[in-house]
């Protein structure tokens, strides 16, 4: 829908619309999450330690290097 050519104006930086949706999808999420009592964040970018202590904390069973690699 970002990208529908009718709707945005001609030739608007694609990024800015990359950019937008990162935004609303943070904010959806956001507010999804806001009344829950179990959450955790987790950053993309450091996803292996970021897994690694989210299998901890559900306490998790079997071979966790097999899961990350998985």
């Amino acid at each position: 829908m970002l990208c529908n050519l009718v709707l945005r104006k001609p030739k608007t930086d694609i990024t800015i619309i990359a950019g937008d949706l990162v935004a609303t999808t943070t904010s959806n999420i956001t507010y999804f999450l806001r009344d829950k009592t179990r959450a955790m964040q987790m950053r993309v970018e450091a996803i292996e330690q970021g897994f690694s202590k989210f299998w901890h904390w559900i306490a998790a069973k079997d071979d966790l290097a097999a899961a990350i690699n998985e």
